[in-house]
């Protein structure tokens, strides 16, 4: 049962399946939500006996509006006659805007051209106007005050219209008044205006402003200095405005700000100037200093009188709160079931990552071993797409003015298109946190961290690095402790000659770190050249197995210790040759010893028998054969070991002729016909198609067939096939026996070519173990190549003539 469980959990439609019923779970909290979210903004879950919440919002809504409307009626009157004020053409202009004549224009002057008369006419073309008078549920009062920098509070108009009962103090104590602020801020350039008589004075004088803002000395050009008694005079010789004054400091500054710019103006009049020659110039200076007007719109409004006059007014709205009312419970519900089985869902999909079909234990697929950084960004960007969707769309504006169109928000296509989006991400970034959870459940969470693996990987090879010095420092640390002395020493010095220089401290630090390189690269060498020589040095001691660690190393130090690991290797090799030759003529010693042995302890018993004479004449005859057959054996085996001797050594004369191979082997393969048969083996012989003709020495070729048919005949299974084979074809012919030992074959290929190894190692059958050998060596003496082949039972052994004479 618990295993079809979990092949079903494991099932990846089934785990497609739960994303998409999330998915649809999500789309169904979202589109319920909205319902909630709008139903909560009309007030319609609250419990007010007389229904008087669902139309607070609406009443809000219009005394904003309100607020809003009469506000920017008086903005708009003030930044009106800030333009007049911006735009001075003449003398005249000037003076009737400098209330104070201190020819600075600021938002103070502004402020002193309104009235509270042309504020309330302000208010009163407003559209709202009329509307809050006719109503009388709303009263408004409007504050304006003036303040810079420089100046505190210069005055402040107060206006109020609409249903003035409701700004008393009284009224304010009342539950069911509330206010409701608007505040806006106009600021106004402070510039200041210097006249004079002649256009002569007002570049003299600009010369000299633009001086002073050049150095920002505020003594700057009220000194002169008198050449001729060597002393600095105070300047009577200064620049003159219109009315006789000289330029000081206090004259261009505005409180503690200096002018930022100072521009020319000339007046289209001058006979206010009191001058009768030319046009009246002036200069403009600006500041950077802060000079507004602060204006605050507030109502005062009686909700319940409101809330009446909006149910008189919109008796749409009444129905629409009563349907809105009829169904709230409805869609709460609704939006309550939802929400929990996404929750239930969700959590569900958690529970099943990892799961995988007919597993009971978590296992990690190939996505979810993805490195957890990438997984987290995705479901993050996952996440943040969405809630990026619901506010870049302006999801929960479209839930809460829904109701200015008497309808419910599940009827806004715009809303209905923005929640598929948004759902569907969130079964996506559901499916890449359930990826985090697998990891968590597997315990891979951290292995899986890219960030984590790079510590680990540095940590580690640190470690190394410290190990790897540490073991190496016995050479290492008196040459670095030597170059650490010399270098305190020059550090010194160097200190001693840039001292009080900064220029020559940033050379002692440009040094010290060049010397700490220096350092770094000499403990590279020493450890280097320490490894080089130990490795070395136990070689010499006859250590083959010390190899030179070179994957730290670099450069010619890489290529010395490679080269001494290759001599290691060389020697190795002819070492491990040299025991194999000693291994060899030791078991070559042995063999012959034991094969010469056996037929002439043979001959030495017949002998002794023959020579007692007590026998009769039947027997002796059976002991001559012995003694004959054994005297054979013995000559064949000393025969046979001149002969390897020879084809070893190569002292054998080869008479090159062209032969025929299929004929040759066919003709072998006659010779040993009878003991072919006798010994239970078929031969199978198959000649090539193409004459196979090839260069060699006839005897010596049917000296290696004769071997190898003995061999088969003597060690062969009876009653197996022996399959006999000429094939011409890519430039050479091959000679290939095939057949099936008799006894199992426990060496291998290259041990059956050694002289006097036999395949039957008890050596209890006929032979010398010399045929393989003798065939190998006179195969070698005629160019060609002789293999031997083992696979299990299966003995294969090939002659092999290449067309151009070549091993």
């Amino acid at each position: 049962m618990d295993k079809a469980i979990y092949k079903i959990r494991g099932n990846v439609f089934f785990k497609l399946g739960i994303y998409i019923l999330v998915a649809v779970l999500a789309y169904g909290t979202l589109y319920t939500g909205g319902l909630v979210l709008q139903g909560s903004y009309l007030g319609v879950y609250s419990d007010d006996d007389q229904g008087a919440t669902p139309y607070e919002r609406l009443v809000n809504d219009y005394v904003e509006d309100t607020n809003y409307a009469l506000t920017e009626k008086v903005n708009a009157y003030i930044q009106d006659t800030r333009s007049q004020l911006e735009s001075i053409t003449t003398y005249s202009q000037l003076v009737s805007a400098d209330h104070n004549g201190d020819k600075v224009i600021t938002a103070a002057d502004v402020f002193r051209r309104l009235t509270n008369a042309d504020t309330t006419s302000a208010i009163k073309s407003s559209y709202r106007y009329a509307d809050i008078v006719e109503r009388g549920d709303i009263g408004y009062m409007l504050t304006a005050a003036c303040s810079d920098d420089a100046n505190a509070n210069t005055g402040k108009i107060k206006v109020t219209t609409g249903n003035i009962k409701l700004i008393n103090d009284e009224a304010r104590l009342d539950d069911n008044i509330y206010t409701n602020d608007y505040d806006s801020t106009i600021e106004v350039p402070v510039k200041r205006y210097i006249v004079f008589n002649n256009l002569g004075d007002m570049e003299q004088g600009e010369q000299y402003i633009n001086a002073l803002l050049g150095e920002n000395d505020p003594y700057y050009d009220e000194y002169t200095y008198n050449e001729e008694n060597d002393t600095v005079e105070n300047d009577t010789d200064s620049v003159l405005t219109a009315d006789g004054k000289s330029i000081t400091t206090q004259d261009i500054m505005y409180g503690d700000y200096y002018p930022s710019s100072v521009e020319k103006l000339y007046f289209d009049d001058t006979d206010e100037i009191g001058s009768s020659s030319g046009n009246g110039c002036c200069l403009v200076l600006s500041y950077d200093a802060y000079s507004f007007i602060n204006i605050t719109g507030k109502c005062y409004v009686d909700v319940a009188a409101a809330v009446d006059n909006i149910k008189a007014s919109n008796p749409e709205m009444v129905q629409y709160i009563g349907i809105w009312r009829t169904k709230s419970k409805g869609i709460l519900a609704g939006f309550a079931v939802m929400l929990l089985l996404c929750i239930v869902m969700s959590i569900f999909s958690m529970v099943n990552a990892g799961v995988k079909t007919g597993k009971e234990t978590i296992t990690l697929g190939r996505f979810e071993r993805t490195p957890t950084e990438l997984v987290l960004a995705m479901a993050v960007c996952s996440a943040a797409a969405a809630v990026g969707i619901c506010v870049e769309s302006g999801i929960a504006s479209i839930c809460v003015n829904q109701y200015r169109n008497y309808t419910f928000v599940s009827e806004n296509i715009q809303y209905i298109a923005f929640l598929v989006p948004v759902a569907c991400l969130y079964s996506v970034a559901l499916f890449f946190f359930n990826n985090m959870v697998a990891k968590v459940k597997a315990g891979t969470f951290w292995a899986d961290c890219l960030i984590i693996r790079a510590l680990k990987w540095i940590a580690r090879k640190t470690k190394a690095c410290f190990r790897y010095v540490k073991s190496h420092m016995s050479l290492t640390q008196k040459g670095v402790w030597a170059y650490i002395g010399i270098t305190i020493v020059e550090i010194i010095f160097v200190a001693i000659l840039a001292a009080g220089s900064m220029r020559g401290l940033l050379w002692v630090v440009i040094y010290i770190i060049l010397k700490w390189l220096c350092i770094v690269g000499i403990v590279a060498y020493l450890i280097q050249t320490q490894e080089l020589y130990k490795c070395a040095k136990e070689m010499a001691e006859g250590n083959l197995d010390r190899k030179a660690d070179t994957s730290k190393m670099f450069w010619v130090f890489r290529a010395h210790g490679e080269h001494l690991n290759q001599i290691r290797d060389g020697m190795s090799k002819a070492v491990e040759a040299r025991i194999k030759s000693e291994h060899l003529k030791t078991e070559l010693i042995t063999n012959v010893s034991h094969d010469i042995k056996t037929p002439l302890t043979s001959i030495i018993n017949y002998v002794d028998l023959l020579q007692k004479g007590d026998m009769d004449e039947k027997t002796r005859q059976e002991y001559i054969e012995v003694l004959s057959r054994q005297s054979a054996r013995l000559k064949k085996l000393i025969e046979d070991l001149v002969e390897a001797s020879k084809a070893s050594t190569g002292n054998i004369q080869i008479n090159w002729a062209e032969i025929d191979a299929n004929m040759l082997l066919e003709q072998a393969i006659g010779e040993y016909g009878d003991k072919l048969d006798k010994a239970g083996l078929k031969v199978v012989f198959t000649g090539s198609d193409t004459p196979a003709v090839v260069m060699a020495d006839g005897q010596h070729l049917w000296r290696v067939f004769d071997n190898l048919l003995a061999n088969i005949s003597k060690y062969a299974m009876p009653g197996t096939r022996v399959y006999a084979s000429v094939i011409r074809g890519d430039g050479e012919v091959r000679m290939e026996f095939k057949n099936i030992s008799r006894d199992p074959l426990n060496v291998s290929s290259d041990e059956l070519m050694e002289r006097f190894v036999r395949g039957d190692s008890s050596r209890n059958t006929e032979g010398s173990g010399l045929g393989l050998s003798i065939a190998n060596s006179l195969c070698t003496l005629m160019n060609a190549r002789f293999t031997i082949s083992i696979d299990g039972d299966l003995f294969k052994a090939a002659i092999i003539f290449t067309d151009n004479g070549t091993l």
